[in-house]
């Protein structure tokens, strides 16, 4: 997909769309070579090759991942679902057989991307890239894997919005420190500014995750399409917006939010209004007016493009978890 077409290459002095992990870490070699070592640099490496496969590809594919990882966790996992995509498997439903082939295949993949982030990482430290620079590695979502007879990007629910979130700082400083607070990716953008020596942005809502992060933070996060926030978490309490259903958990005791307790809507909608940002505050956006019919139909393979009611529709709570 021609992703610079649509905004993502601005701001960037050089912006190049890649396909697989190992054509990213091509392009990245040629463009250190083209580096001037002297010069501070910023770099941001997108991967996908950890997600649902296009349904467009042939044979179909759930997960997927090149030799030598493919069916690394489980041999056979990719003949179990052989055939199967997204959509099929939403028809078909997930028997036990099928919900450990996916997670293994889900495995497979994040072992392959790791492999190359070795690499990638082992190029900059010999080429003196790491000694004084910051690092960050995280995501943008998490995967349900049938842990609520779904599966897909998520929702609100934990497996969806619990993402990694690693720093490097310059000589191993902190080194081995696990921060227990609750961090959110706005966070990011604020630790950069801090690191570089800029002054924090007081249109961005994130905290530098150089300092200490408030215990009693309040974080949240939604699918971003018909409603930006589904869920707010004051650790170790969740409250989720789930269809017409409002529920809470205790994270500590119930981390697979299997256990709700129905609350009314309004301390979900007043924490939910102390935390609305000023539309007027962000960066207009670029409309995607001018896709392809080719670019159309990755982003509805990809998940990016359904109706309401598809596949990555979030799933409400049953009448039988509302009685919990």
């Amino acid at each position: 997909m021609g992703y610079s077409g649509h905004g993502f290459g601005r701001g960037f002095d050089v912006f190049r769309n890649h396909v697989t992990a190992e054509e990213a870490e091509q392009h990245l070699a040629e463009e250190l070579a083209r580096l001037d070592g002297a010069r501070p640099y910023f770099l941001f490496l997108h991967l996908m090759d950890v997600h649902s496969d296009s349904a467009a590809k042939s044979p179909p594919t759930v997960y997927s991942a090149p030799p030598p990882f493919e069916d690394l966790f489980l041999p056979g996992a990719s003949e179990r679902l052989a055939g199967e995509t997204y959509y099929t498997l939403k028809r078909h439903g997930l028997p036990p057989e099928k919900v450990e082939a996916m997670a293994a295949l889900y495995d497979d993949g994040i072992r392959h991307v790791d492999s190359v982030l070795e690499r990638i990482f082992g190029r900059l430290e010999s080429g003196g890239r790491l000694a004084d620079a910051l690092v960050i590695v995280t995501a943008d979502h998490g995967e349900s894997l049938a842990q609520r007879d779904n599966w897909g990007h998520g929702g609100p629910w934990q497996e969806g919005v619990r993402v990694p979130l690693i720093l490097n700082l310059p000589g191993n400083a902190r080194a081995g420190e696990r921060v227990a607070q609750v961090a959110h990716l706005v966070d990011v953008v604020a630790t950069v500014l801090e690191f570089v020596g800029l002054p924090p942005d007081s249109m961005l809502p994130g905290c530098s995750l150089l300092r200490p992060l408030p215990a009693d933070r309040v974080v949240k996060g939604g699918k971003g399409d018909n409603d930006p926030l589904q869920y707010l978490v004051r650790w170790p309490k969740k409250i989720t917006r789930a269809g017409k259903q409002i529920g809470e958990f205790d994270l500590e005791n119930d981390a697979l939010e299997k256990n709700p307790v129905t609350v009314g809507s309004a301390e979900f909608e007043a924490l939910r209004a102390g935390l609305e940002l000023d539309p007027g505050s962000f960066h207009p956006p670029i409309p995607a007016t001018n896709l392809s019919s080719e670019d159309k139909a990755e982003l509805k393979a990809l998940g990016y493009a359904g109706e309401a009611g598809d596949e990555h529709e979030v799933e409400p709570l049953t009448p039988e978890e509302d009685e919990h």
